[in-house]
């Protein structure tokens, strides 16, 4: 009914980044349909992210948006990175059982899990990640977003704009991997690790090391030992000019050519490549602030030394988690990604590979007619507003409900209504949107509602079932218990003209081989196991003696021992759980 356009938004505590997006029916190496990226913007975050004042920020992006390319009706796509403060992504295991008590069984555990991980005041979204058919068990994922952020987001609906989509990062980029692959976020206040097995989301580590940090620690330094600044040189600025110091890299070098003394008009031609980067700046104070500055070459090559001691343990870092989870599964990683601004840094990239021994590949999903070499960096944006209206259930979109009270708009139409009458029909096109748009907004009121009521019934039978799969994991915590017991029970049960030869527990089974004196004593100790769990007597064969005489009790003196207790068959039984076996 509406032509809402579909825009991404991309998250971040250092930008935001906004674009929109069009699918082609060509393919890219990640046989993804190439999405031609259309109109994109970044905007500097100058505040604390998730506040009172980012949000505001947000918004006025948005309008900005919005306004420059002459939109009116928005559909909102968001992603965010998981930072364990805000937003969070962890696993657990269930046993394989219906709807119904999966259902109870998850609720139970996230909480349980939100609870032991310190988040709280979370709303959580789970879904199935992987099942392990012969550990009878579905690995869960399940996904947090703190609670004031939602409230937040929920600001943002209005007439004109929509929320469709709220995503994290890490799940939204399942729809880039399709092998042991794994996805480095170089972001400004942390880079995140998400390790995939076949092509589904299992593992994201954060490491406390961005972007933030190595500019801070410019800072400090030209804070500390740059007495002349008659240029205002600042961090932001002279990163640019900086180069990673890895010798790998560097061994490949003269001193003379090294990257990191470079020329200085190569300098300044990064720094006009950083000032046409800006041109999305509508502020032509701001393109100013991006100054040719003729750096000191021994400065950079010092800075250029500083930020390598924090690279490399970041290097490191990442190198380790990538070869334990490798260690750990048994599998080698396929393919190795990249995202995120840091990523920018002049030889950080081929760092990074140089410690992996392996090629890192953009997340290249975004195809552009100039060939934009920053286009990845929209790639979230992207990502999150393909296919506007695939599901998948970490959607946090369901839990942002409209924070506007309609009643006094909808009095005042209807008012209008009555009071113009036949003229209504001569209002201008924009009020027949208003009014079009307030009856779906009442219509999606009623099926709110009819939702939670329906949500309502579902619950109160719900909680009938909670006993039932209480008692199933209880059962299932006896069975365990009763396999550890039998290595307490059987010796008590066994009769002196029985010697148990082996024991094995096959399939939550305990399978007992050995000898007997006779058919009867291997009755008589079946029957005691009969007392602790299902028997079955699986065969008695006569004991061929090529091994010499075995007797079921043992004296210094052998002579002595009668031939009550000398083995004349062999025998199997299995015992099946029937129920628990001692108090604990």
């Amino acid at each position: 009914m509406f032509n809402f356009k579909e825009i991404g938004i991309d998250l971040g505590s250092y930008s935001i980044k906004i674009a929109t997006i069009e699918k082609q029916d060509r393919f890219n190496s990640l046989n993804l349909k190439l999405i031609h990226l259309r109109k994109h913007e970044v905007y500097n975050v100058d505040c604390e992210p998730y506040t009172e004042k980012y949000y505001q920020l947000l918004k006025d992006c948005i309008k900005k948006f919005s306004k420059k390319y002459k939109i009116k009706l928005l559909s909102i796509n968001i992603s965010i990175p998981v930072d364990k403060q805000i937003s969070n992504v962890t696993f657990f295991n269930m046993p394989i059982v219906g709807d119904k008590l999966l259902n109870d069984g998850v609720s139970f555990e996230a909480e349980e899990k939100m609870a032991s991980e310190g988040i709280s005041n979370s709303h959580y979204a789970w879904k199935i990640s992987n099942e392990y058919e012969e550990l009878s068990e579905y690995e869960i994922l399940l996904s947090t977003v703190r609670k004031d952020v939602i409230s937040a987001l929920s600001q943002f609906k209005s007439i004109t704009w929509k929320l469709n989509r709220f995503l994290l990062q890490p799940i939204l980029l399942e729809r880039v991997v399709s092998s042991n692959d794994v996805i480095i976020d170089l972001g400004h206040k942390s880079t995140r690790i998400y390790i995939y097995t076949k092509g589904k989301l299992s593992k994201v580590e954060t490491i406390e090391t961005g972007g933030q940090h190595l500019l801070s620690n410019i800072e400090e330094y030209i804070k500390n030992n740059v007495t002349y600044n008659d240029n205002n040189i600042n961090a932001k600025d002279i990163i640019k000019s900086i180069s990673i110091y890895n010798e790998r890299i560097q061994d490949n070098f003269p001193y003379e050519t090294s990257p990191l003394l470079e020329k200085q008009d190569n300098n300044n031609a990064k720094i006009d490549e950083a000032q046409d980067s800006l041109s999305y700046q509508d502020d032509d104070e701001y393109k100013d602030q991006v100054k040719h500055v003729d750096y000191n070459n021994e400065l950079i090559l010092e800075l250029s030394k500083l930020i390598s001691k924090d690279t490399d343990r970041l290097i490191d870092e990442i190198k380790r988690i990538i070869r334990m989870y490798e260690l750990e599964n048994g599998l080698n990683i396929d393919e190795v990604y990249y995202v995120g601004e840091l990523s920018k840094l002049t030889y950080f990239k081929e760092s990074i590979e140089s410690e992996l021994d392996i090629e890192l590949k953009p997340v290249d999903v975004l195809n552009t007619i100039n060939d934009d070499e920053n286009a990845f960096l929209y790639a979230m944006a992207g990502l999150v507003s393909m296919d506007p209206h695939l599901k998948d259930n970490t959607d946090f979109v369901k839990y942002i409900r409209s924070n506007i009270d309609y009643t006094l708009i909808i009095i005042g139409l209807l008012t209008l209504s009555l009071s113009v009458g036949l003229s209504l029909k001569k209002v201008d096109k924009k009020y027949d949107i208003i009014r079009d748009n307030l009856n779906e907004i009442i219509n999606e009121q009623n099926q709110t509602t009819r939702q939670l009521e329906d949500n309502m019934n579902e619950i109160n039978k719900d909680i009938n079932n909670n006993d039932k799969f209480i008692n199933r994991m209880e059962s299932l915590s006896n069975e365990k218990k009763w396999l550890s017991d039998i290595l307490y029970v059987i010796p008590d049960k066994t009769p002196i003209t029985i010697a148990i030869k082996q024991m094995e527990i096959i399939d939550k089974k305990v399978v007992l081989t050995g000898y007997s004196s006779n058919y009867s004593s291997v009755g008589f100790f079946a029957n005691e196991l009969e007392k602790i769990g299902e028997v079955n007597i699986n065969s008695i064969s006569d004991y061929n003696n090529g091994d010499g005489e075995i007797y079921s009790v043992t004296m210094d003196t052998p002579e002595l021992i009668s031939d009550d207790f000398k083995a004349t068959k062999l025998f199997t039984i299995t015992l099946n759980y029937n129920n628990q076996l001692l108090e604990h």
